[in-house]
């Protein structure tokens, strides 16, 4: 089983056509987008023009967000919660194996969200007698490692999701 991630920061113009790519070289089952920037029927046109077959979608607001979490035929996936910035989901293989946990999430840029966002996932989580596995841009990092440019430390937010991320056992 493959999953995909992509903060694809819009899903006009070649978008699609790329994801479809991407669905193509990874053999990914389990998609999940965020920032796609749109909402109501563009975004459910969208997304039937991509490789798989069944999707939920939360709205952007106006030009701003927009999630959508894609799958094959090879799983059953019931989507618990839907939010903003947050797609749970309970999935499972048709061809049998365990149940588990899909937390697909989108970190508010501005960060003022994340706290709330990531208390819930926690929550989520810590009730489950499941695996879990949660994918997505926390719009954080945990080490300075991880991206190219500007100061080499980390700021408080990025402090804050690392001592998170570390309690979850991340």
């Amino acid at each position: 089983m493959k999953l995909l991630s992509w903060n694809c920061r819009g899903s006009g113009g070649t978008t699609i056509a790329t994801l479809n790519c991407y669905l193509h070289c990874t053999g990914a089952e389990i998609v999940f987008l965020s920032e796609t920037r749109c909402g109501g029927s563009v975004a459910d046109k969208r997304a039937r023009e991509t490789n798989l077959c069944n999707y939920e979608i939360v709205d952007s607001t106006g030009r701003s967000g927009g999630l959508w979490l894609l799958w094959s035929n090879n799983f059953n996936i019931r989507v618990t919660k839907k939010k903003r910035h947050l797609i749970i989901a309970e999935v499972q293989e048709r061809s049998g194996g365990s149940e588990w946990l899909l937390v697909s999430m989108y970190g508010d840029p501005a960060r003022s969200q994340n706290r709330s966002i990531s208390a819930e996932i926690e929550q989520e989580i810590s009730n489950q007698q499941r695996p879990a596995c949660i994918l997505g841009d926390f719009n954080a990092i945990m080490r300075s490692e991880e991206k190219c440019g500007g100061s080499s430390s980390l700021g408080p937010a990025n402090v804050g999701f690392k001592v998170w991320a570390d309690s979850v056992g991340f």
